[in-house]
């Protein structure tokens, strides 16, 4: 009976260790070492013909790799991926996307555009070039509000603060960071599009659709799929750009 009840006593122990573990807060410093421990790099290039002959631009960006139930993403900001989605066309003759990790090298063959808000883009890719690139996969945040305050980070400029979030019921898909109240601040910080937006879980809450507001990602529904490369010119492209625009117009003026 005494060894019944001291196995009893060790789970019970257990159980409420896993317990405090799960509520407890992570700190700024260990989410943010976790995003460099486990950010990806990726360029999207491009190029058209004008009157003035040929032009090309290249924009580099870093992120993060998310798990939507059995399908893996890249997440990223429209203007990040030479994609106007504003617009609603697309004007390269080709564009391409690469993500790179170490000795990696990941082709993006289409992305996809959320049905919540087109501007952020999802790059689906396998679990084997997860792998290959080597880095942990986040999971989306399960209760997204467990906690009041969240951490931003900065992927391309390296900075990052913590700041509590505001819920706004004319806005519910989206969050308020509260940026005249952030604290615990590294790197010069200017909060701003694309950047990433962590629960205190260490799990990935949203990404930033401007200076101010936070999609949060709960909802991974497709508003539709561009393929890439030399293909970006097809006219389905354009139609599903075009209809992603108009999407895109139709969202609260605070956060467009």
């Amino acid at each position: 009976m005494l060894a019944e009840g001291v196995s009893t006593l060790a789970e019970k122990s257990g159980e409420l260790t896993q317990e405090i573990r799960d509520n407890r807060p992570l700190s700024g410093n260990v989410i943010f070492s976790g995003f460099f421990s486990n950010r990806v790099d990726t360029e999207f290039t491009a190029r058209k013909t004008g009157l003035l002959g040929q032009a090309a631009e290249t924009k580099a960006t870093r992120t993060v790799l998310v798990s939507s139930g059995d399908q893996i993403y890249a997440i990223y900001h429209a203007q990040d991926t030479l994609l106007n989605v504003t617009a609603g066309q697309a004007s390269w003759d080709y564009l391409y996307g690469h993500m790179r990790r170490g000795f990696a090298l990941i082709s993006l063959d289409t992305v996809t555009f959320l049905q919540s808000d087109p501007r952020i883009v999802l790059a689906p890719i396998s679990a084997e070039q997860a792998k290959d690139l080597g880095v942990n996969v986040y999971p989306l945040a399960g209760e997204p509000f467990k906690f009041s305050e969240a951490v931003l980070v900065g992927g391309s400029e390296g900075y990052y603060g913590e700041a509590p979030f505001q819920l706004d019921a004319e806005t519910p898909k989206y969050v308020r960071m509260q940026r005249e109240r952030f604290s615990k601040l590294f790197g010069k910080f200017t909060p701003s599009r694309g950047d990433l937006v962590f629960s205190k879980t260490g799990e990935v809450l949203g990404i930033m659709v401007n200076n101010e507001f936070c999609l949060v990602l709960n909802d991974l529904a497709p508003a539709g799929q561009v393929t890439l490369g030399a293909r970006i010119q097809d006219p389905k492209n354009a139609q599903i750009l075009s209809n992603l625009g108009f999407q895109v117009s139709m969202l609260p003026p605070k956060v467009q």
